[in-house]
């Protein structure tokens, strides 16, 4: 109950703007109902020793038979990031001809698998550029989150059908760092709930046009930075969230071609993600 807060004596009490966005937070990731209880998957969240986007990615990925990837996922997350090259500064041509890819956690949990593969030795890390003691740290945490999951083997598919899985979880985890690019393997994304920021050179998800930001920071100038992305389909936002889409529905009148225009989209927050656009409206319409 997030009410009972109000009973605690705080030496130093959180303000209440951080509070009332912890809030809306927990909510948003089904964790409290709309009076502020907590829900039997808040109780399941509460289990893990880490940020509540965190646990609910886990038992998302869990949910969809891959509850192992989905603890990797979450400690990539959690723990620093330990791809030495992403560590440095690169251009955006080369980190283009570097790797392309759908999500950068994706791309940190694959060389990680493929290191342990290769049983993780000096020189496997050293060839996939990973930094050992963060590759250890990452591990661990996994191994942690597995311990408190309780999962098993997961279920035996496609890496495609496991990396779509991971993604979905990803965005049941940061539905509220979701946006869009302004145009087509642009830098600039606007965000759905407000805002906008700027793709890093260093972020591997160039092409998809749908991103969440899993990793943000506000630069000395005021701008706002994605380090890491994951990108994602838009119809996963109808099945996951429902609720957050609106129809909307606006009429114009085009000079140009002398008729009255009706432009209807569904949207998230006020991001758009079908728009249709037609002319001649009639009164019947």
């Amino acid at each position: 109950d997030f009410g009972a807060l109000d009973e605690l004596e705080f030496l130093d009490p959180p303000p209440t703007s951080s509070r009332e966005a912890a809030e809306k937070l927990l909510r948003k990731l089904g964790a409290l109902d709309v009076d502020g209880q907590i829900t039997d998957l808040g109780r399941r969240m509460s289990r893990f020793p880490v940020h509540p986007r965190s646990s609910r990615l886990v038992l998302e990925a869990k949910s969809l038979g891959f509850g192992q990837r989905g603890c990797l996922a979450a400690a990539v997350l959690e723990e620093r990031e330990p791809r030495l090259d992403v560590r440095t500064s690169f251009s955006r041509e080369q980190r283009e001809l570097d790797e392309l890819g759908p999500s950068d956690v994706l791309a940190t949990m694959e060389r990680i698998e493929e290191a342990e593969r290769r049983r993780l030795s000096a020189g496997a890390l050293r060839r996939l550029d990973l930094d050992p003691g963060a590759t250890s740290a990452i591990r661990r945490a996994r191994d942690q989150l597995s311990g408190v999951c309780g999962t098993k083997d997961d279920v035996t598919t496609s890496t495609e059908d496991s990396d779509v899985a991971i993604q979905r979880a990803l965005l049941t985890a940061f539905p509220d760092r979701v946006g869009k690019r302004r145009k087509r393997r642009g830098e600039d994304v606007v965000f759905a709930f407000g805002g906008s920021g700027k793709l890093s050179p260093t972020s591997i998800v160039r092409e998809e046009m749908f991103l969440i930001a899993l990793d943000a920071d506000e630069t000395s100038t005021g701008h706002t930075t994605i380090r890491r992305a994951s990108a994602f389909e838009p119809d996963w936002l109808f099945d996951l969230f429902p609720e957050g889409i609106v129809e909307d529905r606006e009429l114009s009148f085009d000079e140009k071609l002398e008729g009255v225009a009706v432009v209807e989209s569904m949207k998230y927050g006020s991001m758009v993600l079908d728009e249709e656009r037609r002319i001649g409206i009639t009164g019947e319409d």
